[in-house]
């Protein structure tokens, strides 16, 4: 088993596509779901018709994947280590270990959910740079978008999250939230600091931690309707950004982008609609539909200028879910885009031969 810190398993995730296109804070969020799983040799990993939803990488020894037709041979260190064992969810290859193996092992839907949410907060962070002209905005604004606080948040809703949060005046000493309170809210330190203490069954207080203009405080408690299990309170006078508890579950609230099925998506091609792959350049290069326009969801927000508001655009990635984001905030610029529903990986064999061009 590897035993390596966490900035060694936040180095080897930044490894991996498209794991490499997120942010290294992006990428904390998803080192919690990881596992590394040992596979001796001849071990069966996976089989046609599961469904165990793990997105696979080989980090020590090697895998042998079977679709029926060919095999492949995966060494770790290798280029087609660098991309999670093929498959899809349900499988449809078989995979065994060769060798004592290594695998690093995560939730591909969380995994995804985590990606989608890291491109459109860096679709958003550029229109912040260019739209924002107080640069203590931008700060709170940046570190509240390189966190994980909002992977949950529709796609759909995104630009919304910055709008929902006001400010909010603080003295020296005042009490911000308290130990043992119910968690109605989260906040984000915009200017000044505090410092996070807990209090014993005898009175006595211990300090935990000591919070600066740019961190979020509270967002455990709200989330998980749990109580406060510690006390912040000001160290100094300072603005706080405030996001109430009904405003972020109406951020989760699932909104509608125009989804349509493949073979719809074929007739308005066929009409002078236009392929948008907003996955990344890697993924792209390794197998796209022929004559689609690659446009990163990440840095839409630079290339988006070349769309024509006369066209329709058909988006699509892997599993609908950045197709959904991108097509939502290109949607507010008034380009006509449709989204191919739940992407690529939930199309038949056949229909995913359009999207293997190199």
């Amino acid at each position: 088993m590897l035993n390596l810190n966490e900035q060694e398993i936040i180095d080897t995730l930044a490894q991996f596509s498209p794991l490499n296109a997120m942010t290294r804070e992006h990428l904390k969020g998803v080192l919690r779901y990881c596992e590394w799983l040992p596979y001796c040799r001849d071990q069966l990993i996976f089989q046609p018709a599961d469904t165990d939803g793990r997105q696979l990488y080989v980090v020590q020894g090697s895998v042998l994947v079977d679709d029926g037709d060919e095999t492949e041979l995966i060494r770790a260190g290798s280029e087609q280590s660098l991309w999670p064992l093929p498959g899809g969810y349900p499988r449809s290859h078989r995979a065994s270990a060769v060798e004592d193996t290594v695998l690093l092992s995560m939730p591909a839907q969380m995994v995804d959910s985590l990606l989608c949410w890291s491109h459109c907060a860096s679709y958003l962070l550029l229109a912040l740079q260019r739209d924002s002209g107080d640069q203590g905005d931008l700060n709170w604004m940046t570190t509240l978008l390189n966190s994980n606080l909002f992977h949950r948040v529709s796609p759909l809703n995104m630009a919304e999250i910055v709008d929902q949060f006001y400010p909010l005046e603080v003295s020296d000493q005042q009490v911000i939230v308290r130990q043992g309170e119910v968690g109605e809210c989260c906040y984000v330190i915009k200017s000044g600091a505090g410092e996070v203490v807990v209090t014993d069954a005898d009175g006595h207080e211990r300090l935990l931690a000591t919070l600066v203009a740019g961190q979020c405080f509270g967002e455990e408690a709200m989330l998980n309707d749990l109580p406060r299990n510690a006390t912040v309170r000001m160290t100094t006078d300072g603005v706080l950004m405030r996001l109430d508890k009904p405003a972020f579950y109406q951020l989760l609230q699932h909104q509608h982008a125009t989804q349509i099925g493949f073979t719809e998506a074929g007739n308005n091609i066929a009409s002078g609609s236009i392929w948008l792959d907003v996955r990344t350049q890697q993924e792209y290069e390794r197998g796209h539909c022929y004559r689609s326009i690659n446009m990163p969801l990440d840095i839409l927000q630079l290339k988006s200028a070349m769309l024509l508001a006369h066209k329709n655009y058909i988006v699509y990635c892997n599993s609908g879910r950045r197709s959904t984001a991108a097509a939502q905030l290109l949607a507010r610029s008034g380009i006509q885009v449709k989204v191919l529903r739940n992407g690529i990986d939930d199309l038949a064999a056949n229909q995913q031969l359009l999207f293997q061009a190199s």
